[in-house]
């Protein structure tokens, strides 16, 4: 597989698991306020602490570590 389709498949992933992490955040915050609030985005590691463990299942190995400086 072309490097290039592995990085848009890999950034899918990254987007999927952000996205189900967010929803079960607003979900779990409407169980504590009762109430479904705006969006809700996880922190950076616990996103990549659930991207790691999800990716882990897919049997892929991947490293994912803190950058001194942001991407831009």
């Amino acid at each position: 597989m072309p490097i290039r389709q592995q990085i848009i498949n890999f950034d899918c992933v990254i987007q999927h698991v952000v996205q189900r992490e967010a929803l079960l955040q607003k979900m779990e915050n409407s169980r504590t306020t009762g109430k479904l609030s705006g969006q809700v985005r996880p922190t950076m590691s616990e996103a990549k602490n659930r991207m790691s463990r999800d990716l882990s299942l897919l049997n892929k190995k991947v490293t994912i570590r803190e950058t001194t400086k942001p991407i831009m």
